[in-house]
This record gives C-alpha cells, sequence and structure tokens, in this order.
C-alpha cells in the first residue's frame, strides 16, 4: 500500500519504523497516533516533529502529509499547506477530507474557484458529507453564485441540522469555512 494507511513495513527496507526522537523509535501507525494526540492538544511542535519523522522515513505517506499540511494551515504557512496536501493527493486522489482540506487552504488564499473545485471533488467522492456542503457553500459565495450557495449550505443543514455555522452561514454576508480539515 501507498495510500493514507501506508507504513512502512509496506516498503521493503523500511523497518517499519521511525525515530522519533534521538534515542526512540516508534511504528509508522505509532507515531501518527502519538502525533494526532498531540496535535488535538495543541502540543503543536510535538505534532510536526513526528509528523516530519514519518515523513522523513516514507515522504510519500498520504496521512502524514495531510496532516503536516493542516499543521501548516494552522500555523499560517499557507503556500507549504496547499503543497504538502497536493503531495497527500497525488498519492491518494480517493480521500475526500484531502480535497476539503485543500478547499480550505485554498480559500484562506483568497481562491474561492480553487476551493469550489476542491469541494466539488470531494463531494463526488463522499456526498453526504454535510462540513463540505457547507465549505462548497461558502466558497460559492465567495465567487458570487450566491442560489447555489445556499442551496449548499442548506444540504450542509439538512445533512447537519446542529451544526450551527451552517445555520448561521446561510445568513452570514462573509461566513468563514467549517472545518479545517
Amino acid at each position: 500500500r501507498t495510500g493514507r494507511g501506508a507504513t512502512a513495513r509496506d516498503r521493503p527496507g523500511s523497518g517499519g519504523r521511525v525515530r522519533a526522537g534521538a534515542a526512540a523509535t516508534m511504528t509508522v501507525s505509532g507515531a501518527l497516533e502519538a502525533a494526532a494526540r498531540h496535535h488535538a492538544a495543541g502540543r503543536l511542535g510535538d505534532a510536526e516533529r513526528l509528523y516530519d519523522a514519518v515523513l522523513a522515513a516514507l515522504p510519500d505517506h498520504a496521512e502524514a502529509l495531510h496532516r503536516r499540511g493542516v499543521l501548516a494551515f494552522q500555523h499560517g504557512a499557507l503556500d507549504h499547506a496547499a503543497d504538502l496536501v497536493r503531495r497527500a493527493i497525488a498519492v491518494d486522489g480517493d480521500a475526500p477530507d484531502l480535497y476539503n482540506s485543500l478547499g480550505n487552504i485554498l480559500l484562506r488564499q483568497d481562491d474561492p474557484r480553487g476551493a469550489v473545485e476542491c469541494y466539488r471533488k470531494s463531494l463526488a467522492i463522499a456526498a453526504d458529507d454535510a462540513v463540505v456542503h457547507v465549505n462548497l457553500g461558502i466558497a460559492l459565495y465567495g465567487v458570487g453564485e450566491l442560489s447555489a450557495a445556499a442551496a449548499a449550505l442548506g444540504d450542509g443543514v439538512g445533512r447537519m441540522p446542529e451544526h450551527a455555522q451552517a445555520r448561521a452561514a446561510l445568513g452570514q454576508s462573509a461566513p468563514a469555512p467549517a472545518d479545517d480539515r
């Protein structure tokens, strides 16, 4: 496997482990799990170190590329984030969350047309994702397609009525993306 869940064991000669510090090594899946915990807890430096360790061992690991791209996005390094997520898409073009993330990055880079394209690709793979419908609506608003934006936002609310931002976005003039994943 070379996709999202690929481990170092899946590649000849990689040994299934990554160097996670001066003396520590761990499995790729262990490193990604630990990085995700650090990321969720706001320990971004620790998460970055582990994502980078995985990428040092497996430069084409789609999940690590994606997560590292999301982290770069959160740091405001938008060009780097877009590059990382595009690399992840090149490895695993069937993962809808990658297109959603790239759409969020492009929207922040003031490229709503590019974001619309990404959100539509995501929805072509996973049509029921309420968050992506909301993000598509926000991007469509950004390109002036107001009726299509309202329809996409309505689809998002219909799929997830408790999503407060989706409901609010229907009436806002400049909504922000619903999720930075």
